[in-house]
This record gives C-alpha cells, sequence and structure tokens, in this order.
C-alpha cells in the first residue's frame, strides 16, 4: 500500500483531474439526449471501471466483507451524486459558461461545507480560514459582475461579458449613446 503523506497528495491530484475531465466533458454531452439517460449510461461505465478497478483496492479483505460494511449512507450519497450530475448536466445545458458555472457552485459549496465543519462537525476555522471564505464570496460576485462603464478588452463581445444570469431571462442590451 502507499505511504499516508503519498496518498494524500496523490489522492488530491486524482480528484483534481478527475473534475477537470468531469466538467470538460459535462459541458459537451449534445442537448439532444436525455439527462437521465445519459446519467444512467455514464452510471454503467462506472459499474464498469471500478469493477476492474476493485483488485486494486480490496487489499487483504474481501468483496463479501466490504459489502457487509453498507450502510444507509452509500444511499444517501448516490442521491446526492444524481443530484449534483443533473444539476451540472442543467446548468451547462441552460447556458452556464464552463470558466464560470463550476467557480460559482465550488464557492459556494466550500461555504456552506466550511459552516457544516464548523457547526456541525466542530471543526476548526482559523481567521485565515475566514479570510479564505470572504474572498470567496468577493469572487463570485466578481465573477457575476457585468459592467457597463466598458472594463472590457477594446474589442470584446458585450454578450460575451460573464453573467450569472441565463441568457434566456437576460435583458435585451440596450443601444450606448456615442
Amino acid at each position: 500500500m502507499l505511504g499516508k503523506e503519498y496518498t494524500f497528495y496523490l489522492s488530491a491530484i486524482v480528484a483534481i483531474l478527475g473534475t477537470v475531465g468531469y466538467h470538460m466533458l459535462m459541458k459537451k454531452i449534445p442537448s439532444t439526449i436525455n439527462p437521465l439517460v445519459s446519467i444512467v449510461s455514464i452510471y454503467v461505465a462506472i459499474v464498469i471501471l471500478s469493477t476492474l478497478m476493485l483488485p486494486f483496492f480490496l487489499g487483504s479483505g474481501t468483496l463479501l466483507a466490504g459489502l457487509k460494511q453498507m450502510t444507509w449512507l452509500q444511499g444517501g450519497i448516490a442521491f446526492c451524486i444524481l443530484m449534483m450530475e443533473i444539476g451540472f448536466l442543467m446548468m451547462y445545458r441552460s447556458g452556464w459558461d464552463l470558466s464560470t458555472g463550476n467557480i460559482v457552485t465550488g464557492a459556494i459549496i466550500n461555504i456552506a461545507l466550511g459552516f457544516i465543519g464548523v457547526f456541525l462537525l466542530k471543526e476548526g476555522l482559523s481567521y485565515l480560514n475566514i479570510a479564505g471564505v470572504l474572498l470567496c464570496i468577493v469572487g463570485v460576485i466578481l465573477i457575476g459582475y457585468k459592467s457597463s462603464s466598458g472594463d472590457q478588452p477594446s474589442g470584446a463581445d458585450t454578450h460575451a461579458a460573464v453573467s450569472l444570469v441565463p441568457p434566456s431571462l437576460a435583458p435585451e442590451a440596450t443601444a450606448k449613446e456615442p
């Protein structure tokens, strides 16, 4: 088995690479495919891939011993993952940009998890952590900020500006006075 420090960093790298790939590929799923059919096919592939990888993760235990340890948590996590999958798929289909959708949801998720960690799990929060939470909040505001004062690069398409308002709900652009 891998050393604890090595596993600590390797697990973060795997999670980062998986998340980046997930969002890039999720954004490319054609809107003509039924969202739930797409998700079911993704999980069929996950079952196949997980089954192939299982021998590398069993260690000294057996599959049956592992299955006996299952609790309600696996069902709860499955429900949360399904909500996440449907949420991101529908976000991208409704017009969220890859460059902003995950950043906005990620910042809000991290803030929520910070509060859950502190208030429910009694984890510590330093002043530096609090500053990070405040920066996340400011970051979400800046990502969603759409200036009419021309702070965009010259020649920039004003419709390409970052917005947290879906295109179908955005007010029509008004003509600027010279």
